[in-house]
């Protein structure tokens, strides 16, 4: 298995579940992973940010959601998104 890498970012939106829920982050990006380009989603929650979710999001358009072949372990990707969230919230 290679390691991840971001080739290019696009969407980022901030939301929050309800009037007083946890806020988080879904950022789009391009990625290289396990010799592939993906179109991918990150899911990064404020409060945990460990709790990160990442999908390809041309496998959930396909109805492919399951564990193990469309699912990667978000902190291997938080390294690249953190600069990327931070400044975000800061604009």
């Amino acid at each position: 298995m290679t390691d991840p890498t971001i080739l290019k970012f696009g969407a980022i939106a901030y939301h929050r579940n309800g009037v007083g829920g946890h806020g988080f982050h879904v950022v789009l990006f391009r990625a290289s992973t396990d010799g592939k380009e993906r179109n991918m989603v990150a899911v990064c929650f404020d409060e945990r940010p460990e709790c990160t979710a990442v999908l390809d999001v041309d496998l959930v358009a396909a109805g492919n959601v399951a564990m193990g072949e469309n699912s990667w372990r978000g902190d291997v990707w938080a390294d690249e998104l953190a600069p990327l969230l931070k400044a975000h919230e800061e604009a």
